[in-house]
């Protein structure tokens, strides 16, 4: 399974709740492992009440991308992301962090990839949580990353063809 942000959670829940039926998971700076920082959601709320334009900022800040940076893989996931924020994630709520001793039964062959610039989670406290709690789970560190980690597709794909365990 692979997930992102809310995705990541649903994604080790269900690993968490069914872990003979998920083998391997790639959680994309995955919500659930650490509290969402206050500040980025009122960040967020106001910039999206300034209509499109407001919007359109917020996602930028929320996922650390520069207009002029721009690659065409982060077009494409914003545009993405307009369409799930419209559909979906309004009426989503936030998970709260998963409880070490939920994280401790996490079975599966695991790739957690994180941002350090992320804006909604503190990703070094991340770091630092599943290494001292799923110790046996890869971690893939992007420093100059925000929220989102758009241009990691070759990551995920080389993890998910590396053969597991039986």
């Amino acid at each position: 399974m692979v997930g992102a942000s809310l995705g990541g959670f649903l994604a080790l829940d269900y690993a968490l709740r069914r872990p003979d039926r998920v083998r391997k998971l790639a959680l994309i700076a995955p919500a659930g492992l650490a509290s969402v920082r206050a500040s980025a959601l009122a960040k967020q709320l106001l910039l999206c009440m300034l209509g499109s334009k407001g919007r359109n900022r917020a996602r930028m800040i929320a996922f650390g991308l520069r207009e002029e940076g721009l690659t065409e893989a982060s077009r494409k996931f914003l545009e993405c992301v307009e369409m799930l924020q419209t559909g979906v994630l309004g009426r989503a709520r936030l998970p709260a962090a998963v409880p070490d001793d939920q994280l401790r039964r996490l079975r599966s062959t695991t790739l957690i990839m994180l941002g350090g610039r992320d804006v909604f989670f503190d990703s070094a406290a991340v770091k630092e949580r599943i290494r001292r709690i799923v110790p046996q789970a890869r971690i893939e560190w992007f420093p100059e990353a925000g929220h989102a980690v758009v241009d990691a597709t070759d990551v995920v794909s080389d993890f998910l063809r590396q053969p597991t365990a039986p």
